[in-house]
Parts: C-alpha cells; sequence; structure tokens
C-alpha cells in the first residue's frame, strides 16, 4: 500500500433496499461543543533481529517494524508482574505498508504490559527491529471542538467521526505531495487491519493505527477511508473535508468523488477502502461487523452505480494500469497481501450476493433547486425562495419533504422549516432573516430517490438607516431651514435593528451657485445599543447663507449588506 493513486469514472445513484435508508435525516441541528480526548503517548525502542525490554509506561497498543527479506517474521511475548510472560505469538504483518525491505505489522491491542520480548520467527534474516508501544486511553486530556451536527431520525450508515474517535488533526498532512486528491468511485476494496479480535476498546485502536500510519509509516493520514469495529460500528477514516451539519462523513467532496486513501498500492484513486478491525486469516467476521460492512458497501455501490457481483477493468487515473478485478474486492485481488485473511477473502461471494439484495432494484438520484425572488432586501421586508426537486433525469417528485436551513452570517446551519413538494415538484417559503443570512434546502431521500441538497444561495439584510437635523422645520420642497447666522446643525439618525453597527458615517455636501457639489464633512460617528446615532456639523461662515444636503449611512459587512438613508436639505438662510 502506499500514497498513490487509481482509476475513476462517472457517478450515478442507484437504489437502497427498505432495510437500507438513504442519507442522513435531518431533524434538527446540535451545536458544537466541546469533548475531551486523551493525547496519544508513544514511545520507540529499537534493537536487533531479537531483544527484550521494560517499557517505560504500559501500553494500550505496540506496533513492529523491522528490515529483512520477503518472508522474514517476528514474534513476540508481553510480561506483566501478576500474570508472568505470555505465551509466544507470531507478529502479523501487515503487506500493505511494506517499502522495499522494510516490513510493518499490524497495530496490536495489548492488556498493559510492563516488558516485551521479541525474536526472528523465520530462516529468513530480521534486522533493526523498531517497537512502538502507545497509550490513546490515559494520556492528558485535551479539548476538543465537535462540529455541529444533524440529529437524524434515521440514517444509513451512522458513522463515528473523526472528532468522535479523538483524531488529533495536528498529526495529518494536506498539503505539498499530501494534497488531497479525489477521484470518481469504481472501485470496492474489502481490508483487515490484522490486530487482535473482539477489541473491546475500538476508538483507542482507531487513535492508534492513525499514529501508526502517519508518524511511523510518513503516511498523510490514515490509510482506510473507513474502519468497522467487531460491534459493527462504522469510524471515519481519511479525512476528506469539513462536512455540514446535515452530511454524512462519506469521504467524498461536494462533487461524490472519493478521497485518495493509501489501502491499495496502485489502486488509491477511485476506490474505497473498508477495513474490519481484526485479524480473520483463521477467524469469522462477528455478524454485526459483518452486517454493517454489507450495509456500507450496498451504500457505496448503490451511490456510484457500481454492480457488487460483477468484474470490470479498474484504471487509474494518473498511471497505465489497467486491471481486471472484481468490482468489490479483497486486498489480495489488487495487491500481494494476505489482506483481508482467508476466512473474510472467502466470505466475500457471499457478502457479494448480500450487497446486492441491499440494492435491489435500484433507485434514482434527485436534483434540488433553490432560488430566491432578490439577493438583497432591506431590514423588515421578505424574500421569496422557491425550488424544485426532481430526479436526474428530470421527473417531477411531488409530496415529498423539503427540509430548509439557515445560517446568519458566519454561524451554525439551522433548521427553519419543512415543507412539502407540489405540481412539478416545486416549494416556496417567504423568509424574513434579521442579517444577511445564507439558505441552503435538503431532500432526505426515500424509496423511490436517493437524497440531495441544493446549492447554497445568499440574501443580503441591508439595515434600516435614517438622518434628519433636529431644531427645524421643512418647507413643502423638504428642504430644512435655519435662521441666519446658524453656526451648528445637529443630526440625528437611527439603525435598524439596532445592533447591526457600531457606527455610522455621515456625509455632508454643500450645493454651490453654479449647480455643483463641494464636501463639506465625512465623518464616522458611534451608533449606541439603541441604534441611534448623533453629529452636530459646525456650518463654515454661517453669515454668508448655504444649502447642505446630508446623507447617513452604514458599511457592509460579513453580517449585513451597506445601508443608506435617504438624503436630506438643510439651509442656512442668508441675511436679510
Amino acid at each position: 500500500m502506499s500514497e498513490t493513486v487509481g482509476a475513476s469514472r462517472t457517478i450515478k445513484v442507484l437504489v437502497v433496499w427498505a432495510t437500507m435508508l438513504a442519507v442522513l435525516t435531518p431533524a434538527w441541528i446540535a451545536p458544537a461543543k466541546m469533548v475531551s480526548t486523551p493525547v496519544t503517548i508513544a514511545r520507540s525502542i529499537s534493537g536487533g533481529g531479537s531483544g527484550g525490554r521494560t517499557l517505560a509506561f504500559r501500553p494500550t497498543h505496540i506496533a513492529f517494524s523491522w528490515r529483512g527479506t520477503e518472508g522474514s517474521r517476528l514474534r513476540y511475548r508481553i510480561l506483566q508482574t501478576t500474570a508472568g510472560p505470555s505465551h509466544w505469538r507470531m507478529v502479523p504483518e501487515s503487506h500493505d505498508m511494506a517499502t522495499g525491505n522494510r516490513h510493518f505489522s499490524a497495530v496490536i491491542a495489548v492488556d498493559r504490559p510492563q516488558a516485551i520480548r521479541w525474536a526472528a520467527a523465520s530462516q529468513s534474516a530480521v534486522e533493526e527491529v523498531t517497537i512502538d508501544y502507545l497509550d490513546t486511553v490515559g494520556g492528558p486530556r485535551q479539548l476538543v471542538t465537535m462540529p455541529a451536527a444533524a440529529q437524524a431520525e434515521a440514517r444509513t450508515p451512522d458513522i463515528v467521526t473523526r472528532a468522535e474517535w479523538g483524531a488529533d488533526e495536528s498529526v495529518k498532512r494536506t498539503t505539498g505531495w499530501c494534497r488531497r486528491r479525489f477521484f470518481p468511485v469504481q472501485q470496492l476494496f474489502v481490508h483487515h487491519t490484522a490486530g487482535v479480535n473482539a477489541d473491546p476498546h475500538p476508538a483507542a485502536t482507531m487513535r492508534a493505527i492513525y499514529w501508526f500510519h502517519t508518524v511511523r509509516r510518513g503516511w498523510c493520514d490514515i490509510g482506510y477511508n473507513f474502519v468497522i469495529s467487531p460491534d459493527g460500528r462504522v469510524f471515519e477514516g481519511r479525512w476528506a473535508r469539513t462536512y455540514r451539519p446535515w452530511e454524512t462523513p462519506d469521504a467524498e467532496n461536494l462533487s461524490g468523488d472519493v478521497v485518495m486513501g493509501a489501502h491499495v498500492a496502485d489502486h488509491n484513486g477511485g476506490s474505497v477502502g473498508i477495513s474490519m478491525m481484526g485479524n480473520y486469516s483463521n477467524a469469522r467476521a462477528p455478524d454485526p461487523m459483518r452486517t454493517s460492512l454489507v450495509r456500507m458497501l450496498a451504500w457505496e455501490a448503490d451511490r456510484h452505480n457500481l454492480s457488487p457481483r460483477a468484474h470490470h477493468v479498474y484504471r487509474s487515473p494518473v498511471s497505465s494500469l489497467a486491471e481486471r478485478l472484481p468490482v468489490l474486492a479483497g486486498h489480495r485481488d489488487g495487491g500481494y497481501t494476505e489482506c483481508p485473511g482467508n476466512f473474510l477473502y472467502g466470505a466475500l461471494p457471499g457478502i457479494r450476493r448480500a450487497v446486492a439484495l441491499v440494492i435491489g432494484q435500484g433507485k434514482p438520484n434527485s436534483k434540488l433547486a433553490l432560488g430566491s425572488d432578490s439577493a438583497r432586501i432591506d431590514f423588515g421586508s421578505t424574500s421569496l425562495f422557491s425550488g424544485r426537486l426532481r430526479t436526474a433525469t428530470g421527473a417531477a417528485l411531488t409530496g415529498r419533504p423539503v427540509v430548509v436551513f439557515r445560517r446568519l452570517g458566519r454561524g451554525a446551519f439551522k433548521r427553519i422549516k419543512s415543507v412539502s413538494t407540489g405540481a412539478e415538484g416545486r416549494f416556496s417559503i417567504r423568509v424574513s432573516p434579521p442579517r444577511t443570512a445564507t439558505f441552503g434546502a435538503v431532500f432526505e431521500g426515500g424509496r423511490s430517490a436517493w437524497g440531495s441538497e441544493s446549492d447554497k444561495v445568499k440574501l443580503a439584510v441591508a439595515p434600516l438607516v435614517t438622518l434628519a437635523p433636529e431644531g427645524a422645520k421643512s418647507d413643502p420642497n423638504g428642504v430644512y431651514h435655519y435662521p441666519p447666522g446658524t453656526a451648528s446643525v445637529r443630526l440625528t439618525g437611527a439603525v435598524e435593528p439596532a445592533r447591526a453597527a457600531s457606527s455610522a458615517s455621515v456625509e455632508i455636501v454643500e450645493k454651490l451657485p453654479d449647480g455643483g457639489f463641494a464636501p463639506a464633512a465625512v465623518v464616522s460617528v458611534g451608533v449606541g445599543q439603541g441604534g441611534g446615532y448623533t453629529y452636530d456639523f459646525e456650518v463654515p461662515d454661517p453669515a454668508a447663507g448655504r444649502l447642505f444636503r446630508a446623507t447617513g449611512g452604514v458599511g457592509k459587512s460579513e453580517i449585513r449588506a451597506s445601508g443608506f438613508s435617504d438624503p436630506v436639505w438643510f439651509q442656512i438662510d442668508p441675511q436679510p
């Protein structure tokens, strides 16, 4: 396995059977929150082909790497004060991680040993052994932000996010040669992690695998797109992007292309790697794990128009590689490895049949459009948003629920209303946000069509701004008159809503006898908590008698459009 790419092709969405629910069904948005997760503590020891060491702390996981020819093997035993030494065990090799003559083991969960011994277990020479031992449970705690997320009534699959399993995002790399690459999905691969079975702490093991893949092996991120634990939970693997609250972390960009992982050398582009936590060379995968695998594979195959029982030619999008493979393949189909273990690999024909049954006859993708009758409104006004829900081929989807979300400024998206599509799949909603907002619509999907979401639509909201001179009356033409010699004119105004801005501008120009204008004042004044503002204009040469025009305004920001008052005219009357 290496950080290389494989092939791609156009995606279409087909069906999921009644037991396979479509996409995330948003019911409400839970706000972002802080959770405490342990920092992974890691140490390494090195030695020759055999040896033993006392450990600096009692680890939860260990992993080996060594230099040797093909077929070189290691064995190990752990020592504990109370139980004594364990039996000698073979180090399970992770063939997909090998590079040159450097071999890597699987990540092995252990029961807090105090010491470890290792020895060569083959005729081939073993050299330069490195043992990484990790504590992914007892380290110092760190606060991690859990992004806002939609709480779902029903969804398939239910995926444990990276934040939930405690991924330290500072470890991964996404720049330079680690820049994320996305390709249309054309291939599904099944793996096993080759670690211990019946792992009681899968989240801790996820943190250990993540560390070993990125730090020791030097990959950009965890190699797999998803990992399934023995109890059937699905864990998000390689990071693809930041998801919006209603989205399932599907390892894809907004176009539906999958992020390139590192799970099958030369076949990573356009393939989805799903790994089963444990070693299934001599053991059957537990039923909950197998059920989740079938559902995950059906979810992927159905959305990307893949036939799970077919063979095809995998074509790399970045090289000349073209190889005939099962669409739903085991790792060993694409590389020299025992993965995903003899028992799991032998179960793949039955898994393919089960996936095909879950998919059934197929259902179409949907397309959701949303638009507004205006890009900008004044505060207190309304805008009509309308949309249309159709299949990818243009057939109207009527009587379907569509949920509309709103985000004020840079805040989180929140559900504001659920509407039902009418004739020709159309729907509408009238909105009056207090400040600039972004809107989006989501169709959750159902038995007759896959879910979809609209593009986001921004609606700018301009505050209402007023300005008027004090202490004077206006004539029929709307000009405010002040007696000759007036040296100062107070202008007062208001901004609504009251907290739309902390400052306002006042611009005053003088009308010249030739009909032109000359600037008299441009100032910024504070806006009070109630929205009011005041400016005292010092009249130049009050005895001359002059005509002025004043305008108040509030500039554009992330939470508002710019807003301006109507211009007001005032005159210092000339001496009689």
